[in-house]
């Protein structure tokens, strides 16, 4: 019996760590059934540490540490229509697989089930490119991310430990099944993470990825025009507002070359229609008011808000005017799954996950004499604002206070993740026959190949902004001093009231 209990063993340890990986394996032979992953990425963060000097005693310095950054998805198989609706069954799910296959410890798990975030109900990309693809099914790869958490730990600087690495890197633990209907399990090993586009983007199970790059190029050649655009979206914060601050976000989509099905004069009008998703991962730090999500802008010649815009980017087409932006219409809609708590401090508060779905059109004029539209680029602009919650007062023992005449002194770090690009689908057509000339999704494998895309691979580091947390021992005098001004000022506008009802 013990000898069956043995090989049974071998037998299921083969099956879980033998079968190929789907970086390798075609995407038509595995269906997604179920799974989470670990994204990290790795960046500096400035802040105070206590040193000791050679005479036994401590000293503040301020050094830069390197912070690994844990982004746990759990994902689920579409279709989208289908989504349960059932969050605390859910979400206690997926905390309970993160812990069972080893991503987070038993103690996290109470921290877990308290801080993580619900994901907006989006298109996939899988979806997204079915839709534009007629009769081509995908049902194998509408794999969807579905719950957020973000974790942060110190990583300590010794030998290849404390390196940034430039991109992200997934672990997966997946199961799926073969082409044979035979379930397998993904495991990737704990220290040799595969390069992900993003923590949304389960790597081998989703299009443009590694691992169905095979199957998708045959999805691209099967469908007539169907092309592959390149897209990334960087996020600015404004150094003024204290803790509102404007966060300027810009969408950038590019093509390598569009071919022009030109039957008419070498001047035609053409009309581009794009759709974006953008998620923006919300640490417990900061928020935005669901109410008021957008920076608006206002024209003298159109009483008309204006919450995003979209642009030709300079090229040497551009330049030269032979490609001249008419007009352009663009909308955009903030899609939360949770209702966003704006009253909780940092200490209090969960993790949040928000998405801006952006809908443009374009028309311009093109004149060239070759059929080929090379290195054209689009940018799309919009802003939101971010508020910053109270933080914990710090302590005389927190390393925090660490240094009272540094620059920092009061002063904790935050970080602000940046926006990641979810999907991209464009359809080009001519101005007065709406027949698509091309059409395409964004493609998230270029991104991860840092030979081929060096710069555009590199995961971008979140913002650091040092914000005043205050220190708990001026608590009684704060609290003293604001209920005495309350005193005064209620005092104040009674005597200013009977003076108004005696004049009456």
């Amino acid at each position: 019996m013990s000898h069956l209990c043995v090989l049974l063993s071998l037998v299921t340890l083969h099956k879980v760590f033998a079968k190929p990986s789907p970086t390798t394996a075609a995407a038509a032979e595995l269906s997604f059934l179920s799974g989470v992953a670990d994204t990290t990425q790795r960046f500096s963060l400035r802040q105070n540490e206590h040193q000791s000097s050679g005479d036994s005693r401590e000293e503040c310095v301020l050094n830069d540490v390197i912070i690994e950054r844990h982004n746990l998805i759990c994902f689920h198989k579409g279709p989208f229509q289908k989504r349960k609706n059932a969050h605390n069954t859910e979400s206690e799910k997926c905390c309970n697989a993160l812990w069972l296959q080893g991503l987070i410890e038993a103690h996290q798990k109470q921290y877990c089930l308290d801080r993580i975030a619900r994901i907006p109900d989006v298109p996939s990309p899988a979806f997204i490119l079915e839709s534009l693809s007629e009769g081509v099914h995908v049902a194998n790869i509408d794999v969807r991310p579905m719950y957020y958490l973000a974790m942060d730990h110190e990583i300590p600087q010794t030998h290849d430990h404390g390196a940034i690495f430039p991109n992200y890197r997934q672990i997966r633990r997946v199961k799926a099944r073969d082409e044979h209907r035979e379930r397998e399990t993904i495991r990737d090993l704990p220290n040799h993470g595969i390069s992900s586009y993003s923590p949304f983007h389960l790597v081998g199970f989703m299009p443009g990825g590694h691992g169905i790059q095979q199957y998708y190029s045959q999805v691209v050649d099967a469908t007539n025009n169907m092309l592959l655009m390149n897209g990334r979206v960087n996020g600015t914060l404004s150094s003024e507002g204290g803790l509102h601050r404007s966060f300027y976000q810009r969408v950038t989509l590019s093509w390598d070359e569009i071919t022009l099905f030109s039957t008419k004069s070498s001047s035609e009008n053409y009309l581009m229609t794009m759709s974006v998703i953008v998620f923006l991962p919300l640490m417990e730090s900061v928020f935005i008011d669901a109410d008021d999500p957008f920076l608006v802008e206002y024209h003298d010649d159109s009483p008309e808000a204006i919450l995003c815009r979209s642009s030709l980017l300079e090229n040497s087409f551009v330049e030269e005017g032979r490609i001249v932006l008419s007009k352009s219409k663009c909308n955009i809609q903030f899609v939360s799954s949770e209702t966003i708590d704006i009253e909780q401090p940092s200490f209090a508060s969960r993790q949040y996950v928000v998405a801006f779905r952006i809908d443009t059109t374009m028309e311009f004029s093109i004149n060239l004499s070759s059929e080929l539209l090379k290195g054209m680029q689009v940018g799309i602009d919009y802003g939101t604002t971010l508020h910053i919650r109270y933080l914990l007062p710090l302590s005389k023992d927190n390393t925090a206070v660490c240094g009272a005449v540094d620059a920092y002194a009061g002063m904790v770090p935050i970080s602000i993740q940046q926006p990641i690009l979810y999907s991209a689908n464009f359809r080009f057509m001519e101005a007065d026959n709406h027949d698509a000339v091309s059409h395409g999704i964004l493609d998230t494998h270029a991104l991860v190949d840092t030979h081929k895309n060096p710069e555009e691979s590199v995961a971008p580091d979140p913002i650091i902004v040092h914000v005043a947390a205050g220190f708990d021992g001026d608590y009684w005098w704060v609290t003293s001093i604001t209920m005495l001004s309350a005193l005064i000022g209620g005092f104040m506008i009674m005597k200013s009231v009977d003076s108004v009802s005696m004049w009456c």
